[in-house]
């Protein structure tokens, strides 16, 4: 479309770095947005969008286990209609980290990683375009698990992954787009053995 203005992005953040938290705020104008609507026809937005994003991480620990946390929170005030963002994404991990026999030649970290983002009506992802296309029918937003384990026997590392460990007993409703599922129960290993320090 040769009738297309040109697209302005106007930006405003900051950072706050304390001993507590970390945190930063970020809000975002978006003139002339251009997006691509159900019928998968390029349209240009008549008013200027505002995104608001405030994001804080930290992590607590308590002798040999840790729980790191992030949240962002998101929000559109206008042009929420054409512009989709999940108004809240978390992650968060609770760990064990410890040293096992004499002279520690055994490292071992453990724990749970659990990942969230609230519903709300995502792009729909059109193969023939390669591009994203608004919908207002499905909504998707769900959480899940990973299990992993982290060890290192001297020169030796292995790890060993589960992702989305819940999905073998909780409802499939979980997807990456619509009509896309997101990845299943997956568990991924590996080794590492460097011959020479």
């Amino acid at each position: 479309h040769t009738d297309f203005k040109k697209i302005n992005t106007r930006n405003i953040s900051f950072g706050v770095d304390t001993k507590w938290v970390q945190a930063s705020a970020a809000i975002t104008s978006i003139e002339n947005y251009t997006y691509f609507d159900a019928a998968s026809t390029p349209k240009q937005s008549g008013e200027n969008i505002t995104y608001l994003k405030i994001k804080a991480s930290n992590e607590f620990t308590f002798g040999k286990f840790a729980l790191n946390n992030t949240i962002l929170f998101q929000k559109v005030n206008n042009g929420s209609d054409v512009f989709n963002v999940p108004d809240i994404v978390t992650r968060n991990t609770l760990y064990y980290t410890n040293y096992f026999f004499k002279k520690k030649p055994l490292f071992v970290q453990a724990g749970i990683t659990f990942k969230y983002f609230s519903s709300y009506y995502a792009n729909a992802f059109n193969p023939l375009l390669n591009e994203f296309v608004l919908q207002d029918e499905t909504e998707i937003g769900f959480p899940t698990f990973d299990v992993f384990v982290n060890a290192q026997i001297r020169r030796t590392r292995i790890y060993f992954k589960i992702e989305n460990a819940t999905s073998s007993f909780s409802e499939k409703n979980y997807f990456s787009a619509p009509n896309y599922p997101y990845r299943d129960f997956v568990i991924r290993f590996g080794l590492v053995w460097n011959w020479f320090i």
